[in-house]
């Protein structure tokens, strides 16, 4: 009630909780602004994470198989140096040198005791007509050869 000079008659004071409550709620009224912006900025995050994660799923990615094909045998030739290896034909009676190096599981040199990949650098500067095929690696192991980049 009022009294007659505008004044409150009732003189209780406002219990701590009420007055930290009446704080609060002003204190969110003057701020609404800010607070809407914040919490659709988190909405929004909270949304296109979500969509992000979902999407993920279904797009599942497939796994990656590696698969070595089959090795083919190729002409046998002895080679002076090193008995019991495949050489094989110079270039000139097979080809081009890739087309020989892509036959081979391993491939390695008359001049050296390293065996590549077919697809390594080294491998790619062996001359043709030095070329040794290999059908595994235990078969370059067996004839005395080292393995070199294998990458």
């Amino acid at each position: 009630m009022i009294g007659q000079m505008g004044k409150s008659v009732n003189q209780t004071p406002m219990p701590d909780r009420r007055k930290v409550l009446s704080g609060m709620t002003s204190r969110i009224i003057a701020e609404r602004g800010r607070l809407l912006l914040f919490f659709g900025c988190i909405l929004v995050g909270v949304v296109s994470f979500e969509a992000g994660f979902l999407r993920g799923a279904e797009i599942s990615a497939k796994p990656v198989v590696i698969a070595t094909p089959p090795c083919t045998a190729l002409p046998a030739e002895a080679t002076p140096g090193t008995p019991g290896t495949t050489a094989v034909p110079s270039a000139a009676a097979t080809g081009t040198d890739q087309a020989v190096t892509s036959r081979c599981a391993f491939v390695g040199s008359r001049n050296s005791t390293l065996y590549h990949l077919p697809s390594c650098a080294s491998a790619k500067r062996i001359k043709p007509e030095n070329i040794v095929c290999f059908i595994s690696e235990e078969d370059a192991q067996a004839k005395g050869y080292k393995a070199g980049c294998m990458k």
